[in-house]
């Protein structure tokens, strides 16, 4: 099943840039999201990387204010793994982007 979601996930990606329906990029970017906590459940930490980035790449603007749990839990975990692999450049990007546009206090330390 795993597989299946990865296969899909990995598909869609490749023509993402054809999609400029925000519904569907959205629809993709919660794929991605559950691709990428898959992928660290495993752990495997770079694929996961790619899921989630992907992902934030699929946000727009709006999208913390539109999507927010959506965007929140992208950049979260997009920041551990980048973490756990060492990326701490990317690591700080993503959870400065956390601190500007999180709601509340608690989102901002979980992160």
């Amino acid at each position: 099943q795993d597989k299946t979601l990865f296969y899909v996930v990995g598909q869609f990606n490749r023509g993402s840039m054809l999609i400029n329906n925000i519904q569907e990029r959205i629809l993709l970017a919660e794929l991605n999201l559950k691709a990428g906590k898959t992928s660290m459940a495993v752990p495997a930490v770079v694929p996961a990387a790619y899921y989630l980035k992907k992902g934030i790449e699929l946000l727009d603007k709006s999208s913390w204010k539109e999507h927010y749990h959506l965007s929140h839990q992208l950049y979260d975990h997009y920041a551990e793994v980048q973490y756990c692999i060492g990326q701490f450049q990317e690591m700080n990007k993503a959870l400065d982007e956390v601190f500007a546009c999180a709601k509340c206090f608690h989102d901002k330390i979980g992160a």
